[in-house]
């Protein structure tokens, strides 16, 4: 038995998705990342511990970072053109722009992953890989 996929999930290109194609894709779930091509889904509810620390990581970033500096939430930065992960906090410096969808590395100060059962491994091993290869200065890993 072969499960059909809707058309939404299937690649535009043999080579797989794009950075710019997440803008493009209404119909995905809400935190979908991309990484190598391939779109990322969050698979199970997030645990009250994840979202508080989460909410109080970004509350905190936001009140003692410097002029300058934007903090938000589950926003993707889009590493490269296969690549665009979404961290659960980031430090930018670029200008807060209300319609904006991700942020470019050279703009990340530092990407927080607050790690959960479901994305473990990426978060321990693949994306701080990615996030240094982007030059992104500072990455933090929080562990229950």
């Amino acid at each position: 038995m072969t499960a059909e996929l809707p058309d939404w999930m299937v690649p535009p290109r043999p080579s797989g998705w794009e950075a710019g194609d997440l803008d493009h894709l209404p119909q995905a779930p809400r935190h979908t990342e991309l990484i190598d091509g391939a779109l990322i889904f969050r698979r199970s509810p997030q645990r009250s511990w994840h979202s508080r620390l989460v909410e109080n990581l970004t509350f905190a970033l936001r009140q003692s970072a410097p002029a300058g500096f934007e903090t938000e939430r589950e926003m993707t930065v889009r590493l490269d053109k296969k690549s665009r992960p979404e961290p659960d906090v980031l430090v930018a410096t670029a200008a807060y722009d209300p319609d904006r969808t991700w942020y470019a590395p050279e703009d990340v100060a530092l990407v927080i992953e607050v790690v959960s059962e479901e994305s473990a491994d990426r978060d321990r091993s693949l994306k701080p890989f990615k996030y240094a290869q982007a030059k992104i200065a500072h990455f933090w890993r929080i562990e229950d």
